[in-house]
This record gives C-alpha cells, structure tokens and sequence, in this order.
C-alpha cells in the first residue's frame, strides 16, 4: 500500500472509463447510459456527464456528483459510503478488481455522521429540490474580484493584527479581499447585511474529492460584526461538508501526496475556524527543506458541521492528524467528533487538552 492510503491508490489507478466498463456502464459521447442514484436498476433516466478534467461526473435529474469512487459507491448502495461496512465494500470492489493492492492497513474508522448526498425521494411530491451549493459561475466571477492583501487597508490590517502573514497567504492563493465595488451575488448576504458592509475577506471550500464547491466571508472591518457573526457562508446554501484547505490539504482531498511542488510530510492540521485555518496554512506555505526536496504538512479549516466521514475518509492511513478546534466545551466535543472518524487509521491528538487512544 502507498504511503497516501487505498483511496490515493485508487484514484491514481482507476479512470473513470474503466470502472465504469467494470459496472457495465458504457461511456458514450461523455454520458453514462443511466445514474446509479436516482436510477439503480434501471437505464435511461438522468444522464451523467464527465468533468473538465474527465474525472467527475454529475446527474443533472438529482445533482449526485463525484469520482469514481463514489460511482462504485452508488452503484452499490444508491448513495456515497457513510459507514465502515460500506467503505469496506468499495474498497474489496477496487482490490477485486485490481486497482489497489490487499496488502495494506484494513482497520476502518468509525464515521459519525452521514454524507450529503443520499437516493433522492420521489420527484413529484417534491418539486424542485434546492441546490446545495451555490452556482460555480457565480463563485468564479466573485473570486475573479477578489485582491491580494496588500492592495485594500481593511485586509492588511485584519492580517497584520492576527500576526498572519499575507505575503504566504497570498503567494498560496489562500484568500483574498474583494474591494466595496465589487459585483456581490444575491446570496453574498449575513444577519440581515451584505457582505459588503465587513465581511470582505473571501475563503474558498472544498468538497470531499477536492473540487471548490462554495465560499466563506470573513469579517475584517474596524469594530464588532452584527450579531457576532466574524464568519459566514452563502445565504440559502449548504455549508456542510465542505472546509477549507490549503495546497497540500487539496492535494489530500483528490488523492494525492504532493502539490505539484512539495510533498507531504505525513501531517494534518485540522483547525477550526477561517482565522486559526490561515494561520496554520501560512506556517504549512514555509516548506521544510530535506535530501529528496521539500516537504510540509496539510492544513484544513473547519465550522461546526463541516466535518463528515466523506471527508475523514480521504485523509491517508498512517497519517499524524493535530485537531485544534476552540479551547472550550464545544471545541472539545467536535474535537471527539472529528477524532472518531479517524480511529484506527491514524495517530490523533489535541494539544493542551487530549490524546486520543488510537
């Protein structure tokens, strides 16, 4: 087994063309004859296309999306894997197949939470389901208006007060600050505000398999934000399921152990919050130099409900997970949480407060 775990292996050996052969699922003009999850056992309903990159697919009938992993994973079971049983099934249905190799860690996690995406209810008592991000247009063009740091004062202050540095921030494409004259979506909205009016510090979240899914807003203006409300997501749209992560987090999230230009050191930082997130991934961006090139570990940023066994699942056996979410009882018990998704698999502890048996 690679040092990136089965899912890595998995996703560097399996196309999506192939797996989809292996289920009978004949590729025909960048569609799949059928989707597995709003139509397991019959074809001819709800077609499938594949991503840019030729490694996604989606159902436009009931919005089911993800790699290869998850189409094995609706085919079995007409939803993504939320269990250990399950994520035991996909994985015997790689190794049978000869995509991943049977010699690696086999001690599952404990996932306490169910993924987002489920065999939808009948679609006429139901209407029209809302989406559960908002449109990636609409994420692009407010991104594209997004600056560095150092061009807007709100932004530099809020770094330089939090002692973050924006020179790494920036250089690592980790966020950005968008100026009052920016072209806001309507679901750029807060406690009854416009982002507009504080919340101007942009951070990009990513969903279990690493795609950019939605946008958080951080408050970075002088004084306190209505209803004590530093942080805040789309109106209207899901916030769960999505966190945010810097270069090498990314990388672990689509299965891999580098980011092009470091590799990963066997380290996670899971950090709650959009503030302590870029304090770690601005510490994460001063890569340590060694013999075979250089290294550093993955940092990524949580909220309450973030976190899911969807994405517990694409952090690598073995790995040394650090969980710093707030000093206090709350903090505390989403730190259980998070650790119990990784029980087994990976070495976990929380500094100051617990170490967590393994």
């Amino acid at each position: 087994m690679t040092n990136g775990g089965w899912i890595a292996e998995a996703v560097r050996a399996a196309t999506l063309e192939r797996v989809a052969g292996d289920l009978g699922l004949a590729i025909r003009r960048k569609h799949l004859p059928a989707c597995p999850a709003c139509n397991v056992e019959k074809h001819g309903s709800g077609k499938l296309y594949r991503g840019e990159e030729g490694d996604r697919w989606h159902c436009h009938r009931c919005g089911a999306d993800g790699d290869a992993l998850a189409l094995v994973a609706f085919h079995l079971f007409g939803s993504t894997a939320s269990n250990p049983d399950q994520w035991r099934q996909v994985r015997e249905w790689f190794e049978g197949r000869g995509y991943v190799s049977k010699n690696g860690p086999r001690t599952p996690y404990k996932p306490v939470s169910s993924v987002s995406h489920t065999k939808p209810p009948p679609r006429e008592p139901q209407g029209v389901e809302p989406p559960a991000w908002p449109p990636t247009d609409d994420l692009k063009s407010l991104w594209g208006q997004g600056r560095p740091f150092e061009e807007l004062n709100d932004g530099q202050r809020w770094a330089g007060r939090f002692s973050i540095s924006h020179e790494v921030v920036n250089a690592l494409n980790l966020a950005r600050v968008f100026p009052e004259s920016a072209t806001l979506p309507g679901w750029a909205r807060c406690a009854g505000h416009s982002w507009r009016d504080g919340w101007r510090l942009l951070l990009p979240m990513y969903g279990p398999e690493g795609r950019c899914v939605s946008m958080a807003a951080r408050w970075v203006s002088d004084g306190d934000p209505p209803k004590g409300a530093k942080e805040c997501t789309p109106a209207g749209f899901s916030r769960s399921g999505a966190v945010y992560a810097d270069p090498m987090g990314l990388a672990l999230l689509q299965g891999k152990t580098d980011d092009g230009g470091c590799r990963w050191n066997g380290g996670v930082v899971i950090a709650e919050g959009g503030k302590d997130y870029l304090t770690w991934a601005a510490r994460a961006g001063r890569v340590t130099p060694t013999d075979d090139g250089p290294e550093t570990f993955a940092v990524l940023g949580v909220w309450a409900g973030a976190w899911n066994a969807e994405i517990a699942a694409r952090i690598p056996d073995g790995a040394r997970v650090t969980i710093r979410t707030d000093q206090n009882e709350a903090g505390d018990k989403y730190a259980e949480t998070i650790a119990e998704t990784l029980h087994g698999r990976c070495v976990v502890k929380r500094p100051n407060r617990k170490e967590y048996a393994q």
